[in-house]
């Protein structure tokens, strides 16, 4: 076995990597079970009905330059933001969990003995989906495409995709493509997101009933000098 240690997971929502000022959190979805148990039946029966899901999590406050920002973020999300929980980090291939999410509450407090802390909760708008990391949390300087993840098979019925810059500087833009492909070597564009000249993130959903193919990767085309910071994740359905 394999197990994964708590330095490892990877929480971004909207343009803030929140990990580095996290103490922890929980990202959980769930399904509502309806009860249409009739006098006939001799257990009770269960039917799938709506799905929903939350992120809570705590952490430290760090009024350092700009780690400050996990303050504003927090209380500046009043809309839906992409949310990506990474539970063994953001590499290659890696599982991610992606959903749109409100956030519930937002709370800073403290206590004799302790650090200054805060937390906060988000409710899922949607549903969320689990999917791969097609591009890890790091810095590209170049214009490139990354490796191709094999799903195996293709699918059939669309999908959504996550981007979250969270570092931006010197470039004019930056296009970020997500990319599909039958054999690892012919690419069509699946995802085009909106052009990046600064810290964003961004959520695109491919149709129901779209395919997917086999293999999925990320490109990215850079225009002028500097260095952008983002993470891709895509989810199948």
């Amino acid at each position: 076995m394999s197990f994964v240690t708590a330095q490892t997971p990877r929480l971004l929502v909207g343009d803030y990597h929140f990990s580095p000022v996290l103490a922890d959190v929980t990202f959980g979805a769930e399904t509502e079970m309806l009860d249409p148990t009739t006098i006939n039946d001799a257990a009770k029966v269960a039917l799938p009905g709506l799905q929903t899901g939350s992120v809570s999590g705590s952490g430290w406050l760090d009024t350092d330059g700009a780690q400050n920002a996990h303050l504003d973020q927090l209380n500046d999300w009043i809309s839906t933001d992409p949310a990506t929980w990474a539970p063994s980090g953001t590499t290659l291939g890696a599982e991610v969990l992606l959903a749109n999410m409100l956030e519930s509450t937002f709370m800073v407090g403290s206590k004799v003995g302790s650090v200054v802390e805060w937390s906060f909760s988000g409710q899922q708008d949607g549903p969320t989906d689990l999917g791969k990391s097609l591009h890890a949390l790091t810095a590209e300087t170049a214009t490139a495409a990354g490796t191709g993840v094999d799903n195996g098979a293709a699918t059939a019925n669309g999908g959504v995709a996550h981007l979250h810059v969270t570092a931006y500087s010197g470039f004019t833009n930056i296009i970020v493509l997500v990319e599909d492909s039958v054999d690892n070597a012919a690419w069509t564009t699946l995802v085009t997101f909106s052009t990046v000249t600064g810290l964003t993130s961004q959520r695109s959903t491919v149709a129901a009933g779209a395919t997917v193919k086999r293999y999925l990767r990320a490109s990215w085309t850079k225009t002028g000098t500097g260095s952008c910071t983002f993470q891709v994740g895509f989810a199948r359905r």
